[in-house]
């Protein structure tokens, strides 16, 4: 299972969804932004807290400036993620001013230096 993490006083710290032990057997650093994983690629941003979320992890060893951007299906720009820490992005199907955006599909796009990284979501209500 690749899990990414952060070192933290020669710790790995791995935020999970899933529970029980685990145990490290090999730790591969990326020597360049990657994705790691993007999760569920259909959200109900309800509040029930069941996949109310988008999320997007990556690995970003330089350190280099993330900016994402979020398009309707014209491709006209509706929203951006947040930080939910320095590796885990995350967005709630809410626009730039706040409100919910309309059930359908949308583009997400997340650029780290002169890499573009481009999916799709879904809104469902």
């Amino acid at each position: 299972v690749f899990l990414g993490g952060e070192e933290e006083n020669l710790e790995m710290k791995v935020l999970s969804t899933y529970t029980g032990s685990y145990q490290l057997r090999s730790m591969q650093r990326a020597a360049e932004f990657r994705t790691m994983m993007v999760w569920p690629k259909t959200i109900t941003p309800n509040g029930d807290g069941i996949n109310d979320e988008f999320n997007y992890t990556f690995e970003n060893p330089s350190g280099e400036r993330v900016e994402t951007a979020l398009f309707d299906i014209t491709g006209s720009r509706i929203g951006a993620m947040s930080a939910k820490t320095d590796v885990w992005l995350v967005w709630a199907g809410d626009s730039d001013s706040g409100s919910k955006v309309q059930p359908g599909i949308y583009l997400y796009q997340v650029k780290c230096g002169s890499r573009v990284y481009n999916g799709t979501v879904v809104v469902a209500r």
